[in-house]
């Protein structure tokens, strides 16, 4: 396997990880703030999952869902890399 077929399986894994994380992350942001507000003193907290995503797109908008966004497509793009470096070193097609 030779170096530009390694960048494109790189790029690819990276692209794919990152797209996964634009699609997950606002469901995980919802999901927290859920829990949070689960334990919160507050009495006119939202109920449910759909009031809780109108409450955060009220208050910050859209960008409120990708709150963290850049440290997990960081994580993303360093196990990208892991992983890739972890294939060649243990296949069984790389030349001795």
């Amino acid at each position: 396997m030779n170096i530009s077929d390694s960048l494109r399986e790189f790029i690819s894994a990276l692209a794919g990880g990152i797209a996964s994380v634009s699609v997950c992350h606002p469901l995980d942001v919802t999901r927290t703030m859920m829990n949070i507000m689960a334990h919160s003193p507050q009495q006119n907290r939202p109920q449910g999952f759909f009031a809780t995503l109108r409450s955060i797109y009220h208050e910050e908008g859209w960008r409120g869902f990708y709150k963290g966004i850049t440290r997990e497509t960081q994580a993303i793009a360093l196990q990208s890399y892991r992983f890739r470096c972890s294939i060649a070193s243990t296949s069984p097609f790389t030349a001795a």
